[in-house]
């Protein structure tokens, strides 16, 4: 599974080297997002939404364990989402509280959201990381290691009509797709 840190909150561990930042700044001022350095202050989100006041928003006081929410894997990533807005948003083991950046966690009085971690998670992280493909390292709360133990998915399919049925197009799409790369197969032999 992808270990990320941190996405949206600044990991100072992480951080770019202030010799690769231009002008020299501390590195604690960047974080990377889809390959680019973006300026942030340290601990504070990347992206932020919610209609309300960012610096109120992180002196909130943790809720209740009644408002918690739980992570849960997708596609090899550890996942916490908004019950409210149902904004997504990575989790991180290391920060147990959850502020939606969409919402501001404004259904539950602003507070932070406690965060619930599967006691097993490296277990879960184990059995889904063996999966070759990466869409098909899911785990929900409440499945257990032996329902996932048992789950094999199947290896993607290399024939092409396969594949796209794989994929759920349908017969006829999936047999335009086999001629076509028939077709392809015989224009490129014949070059």
């Amino acid at each position: 599974m992808h270990d990320v840190t941190h996405y949206g909150w600044i990991d100072p561990a992480t951080a770019p080297d202030a010799t690769t930042v231009p002008g020299h700044r501390r590195p604690d001022q960047f974080a990377e997002i889809d390959g680019e350095l973006v300026m942030v202050k340290r601990g504070e989100p990347v992206f932020w939404a919610a209609d309300r006041d960012l610096d109120e928003a992180m002196a909130a006081p943790l809720g209740s364990k009644l408002i918690a929410v739980e992570v849960y894997a997708n596609h090899g990533r550890w996942i916490v989402e908004c019950p409210a807005c149902h904004g997504a948003q990575l989790a991180v083991r290391d920060d147990p509280r959850f502020m939606c950046v969409g919402c501001g966690n404004a259904s539950v009085g602003g507070k932070w959201r406690p965060v619930i971690w599967p006691k097993d998670h490296h277990k879960i992280e184990a059995l889904l990381d063996a999966r070759a493909m990466p869409h098909t390292r899911n785990w929900n709360p409440g499945e257990t290691l032996q329902s996932l133990h048992r789950e094999e998915p199947r290896e993607e399919p290399t024939d092409p009509r396969e594949h796209a049925l794989w994929a759920g197009l349908s017969e006829a799409e999936a047999d335009a797709i086999a001629r076509d790369h028939k077709a392809r197969k015989r224009k490129k032999a014949s070059r």
